[in-house]
Order: structure tokens, then sequence, then C-alpha cells
């Protein structure tokens, strides 16, 4: 309990300190990081904006009183590109829409408003800031469009998210993103980052087909995942790809896949089979150590002993008994058994 209760205290430190800028906005900085006055602020229809240099227009405040709320995609014939820091935060919105002419969803934008319940992200956003919709404790779902690339810390922090779609266009996803939430996610694998800051929520993975690396660490610790298919566009399982990944029980690996990284299934304690493709040729190290439920192995493929981990690949005696008698199906009574029995 007290391990739980100082965890929850540093998540809420964190927390703090990341929308503990709210309200210190004194202006912007420069390329240097210099301190710059701030840009002049206009007025029109309820919505203050400011003039980027491009002539596109950037919301930085809103002082309507609409409940369900559609952002112009222009004011006075110039196209809205940005929602600001803060802009609609506190506000009292049960529903807005951005359109497709923004690409910028600012910190904190709309932290706090939490009558918010439903929100449509325009197809060109590429980029949902810190803090963004921290906060919008109504807020049960949202849809990220495949123009999205960055989702930043807190960003749907404290939300009541139940499901989310991540698309295979998203490379970062900052700390706390998703905490707070009683959700589930299902993620179109992108190799440029893990599951590390949403491991707790993911269920589904959906690896398309341009992915041909399974990441180190790429799904470390996805407690919830219960079934993958690695299809056979992928070649290679990184290090420790799904380490302790302890409810999964359903495990298909493709036919184009050449190698098992170290660790990559290790401390999987639900798994209770898996077969071996005739295209792999190596497994590495501890591969399938910790798997204690593992009572059947298929080998379609052969490997030599130089290229088959040395140290406990999987569990008990399978590797001596694999380079001395090959292919086939290799079994154990329970998982407590060290001794692997060749089929016939």
């Amino acid at each position: 309990m007290k391990k739980k209760n100082l965890w929850t205290g540093i998540l809420a430190i964190v927390f703090a300190m990341a929308i503990g800028a709210v309200g210190c906005d004194n202006g912007t900085t420069d390329d240097n990081g210099k301190q710059t006055e701030k840009p002049i602020v206009s007025t029109t229809s309820d919505f203050e904006y400011t003039e980027e240099e491009d002539g596109s227009l950037t919301i930085v405040g809103y002082t309507g009183l609409a409940k369900s709320l559609k952002i112009p995609a222009q004011i006075d014939g110039k196209p809205v590109t940005g929602i600001g820091y803060g802009a609609f935060s506190f506000t009292r919105l049960t529903g807005v829409t951005i359109p497709d002419s923004v690409t910028v969803i600012g910190d904190y934008a709309f932290r706090a408003c939490d009558n918010l319940t439903s929100v449509t992200i325009g197809n060109s956003v590429t980029r949902i800031g810190s803090a963004a919709f921290a906060q919008c404790s109504n807020l049960a779902s949202v849809n990220i469009p495949d123009s999205v690339t960055s989702i930043g810390d807190t960003a749907f922090y404290a939300c009541s998210l139940t499901s989310v779609i991540i698309p295979n266009s998203v490379t970062r996803i900052g700390i706390l993103a998703f905490y707070g939430n009683s959700l589930s996610i299902t993620w179109y694998y992108n190799p440029a980052m893990t599951a590390g800051n949403f491991s707790s929520h993911l269920e589904t993975v959906i690896i398309p087909d341009s992915v041909t690396v399974i990441g180190e660490r790429a799904f470390f610790q996805c407690t919830k995942l219960t079934n993958i298919t690695i299809p056979d566009n992928v070649t290679s399982i990184g290090t420790g790809a799904f380490y302790g990944c302890t409810r999964l029980t359903g495990v298909t690996i493709g036919d184009g896949v050449t190698g098992i990284g170290m660790g990559a299934f290790q401390d999987c304690t639900s798994l209770a089979g898996i077969t071996i493709p005739n295209s792999v040729t190596s497994i590495g190290l501890v591969a399938f150590f910790g798997c204690a439920s593992l009572t059947s192995v298929t080998f379609q493929s052969t490997i030599a002993a130089d290229n088959f981990g040395s140290t406990i690949p999987f569990p008990g005696d399978l590797r001596e008994k694999y380079l001395a008698e090959g292919i086939g199906t290799y079994t154990r009574p329970d998982g407590d058994s060290l001794v692997w029995t060749k089929q016939p």
C-alpha cells in the first residue's frame, strides 16, 4: 500500500509540474529561446486569434457562449491552422468540431472542459499538444486521424475514455498521455516508437504490411495484450519485444520471420504453445525463458547450434533435445517439468 501511495504521489507531482505552466505565458520565445513580446490578438465572432507570418490564423481564445461549437476553417478569408495555448480551456463546451484546416492543437487547448463529451478532430492535425484535453472528465471517446504524428504528455489525462485507436502515423506519445482512463487501446504498430507510455492500456495490436521489423522492447510489459499475429512481411522480432506480456496466450509467427531476438517472449507466463516456422534461422538467449505455462513447441525449421541461444532460450532441456532430434513437436507434462519429449 505504501508503494502504491508513493507511486500515485509521484504521478501527481509529475502532472502538477506539467500543468503548472498554465497562466505563466508572458509571451513567446524566438529560435534562440529569448523572450519576445506577445503577438497581437484580434477578435471577431467570439474568437480571439493571432496571425502568423504566412497569413494563417491561430485561435488563442473564445468568448462565446455556445456549447456545441464548430470551429471555423476561415476567419475573414484567412485559414485557421492552429488552436493555441489554452484557447478553450475551462470553457463549458459540450461538443467541438475541429476543421481540416487545423494542423496543430496546442498545449492545454481544451484542458478541464468538464462538460465536453464529443470531439471531432480534423484530418490535417499532425500534433495534439501536452494536456490538450487533460481533465475533460466526461470525454468518453475520441477519433485520432491518420494525419497525427505526435500526442503530447498528459494529452488525455483523467478523461473518461474507454477505447482509442492509435494510427500507424503516430511516432510519439508522451508520458501519462492516457493516464487516468479505464481504457482499451488498439495500435496500428509503428516501429518508430514503443508502447512504453501506454503499455498498461494496450489490448490489440495490428501490424501493417509496411512493417518488416518488430523493434526492441516494442511491447514490453503490455499486460493486457492476449493475442498477436506477426504477418509474413516481418523478418525480425527484436530483443525483449514481448517481454513480460503476462496475459499473452496466442502468438502466430509469420513465415517471413528469420530471427527471434534475445528475451523476445521472456516471462510471457500464460503462453502455452508456439510454432517456430520454417523461415526462422536464429533464436536468441532467453527468448522464451520464464514462459511457465509453455508445454508445446513445434519447430518447422533447422536452427544451427551457433544460432540457437546457449543460455536457456526455452525452459528446461528443450534446446538440447531439439539439437539432438531436430524438426518436430516437443511437449512436457506441465510448466514445472524440465524434461521435454519429442512427439512421434
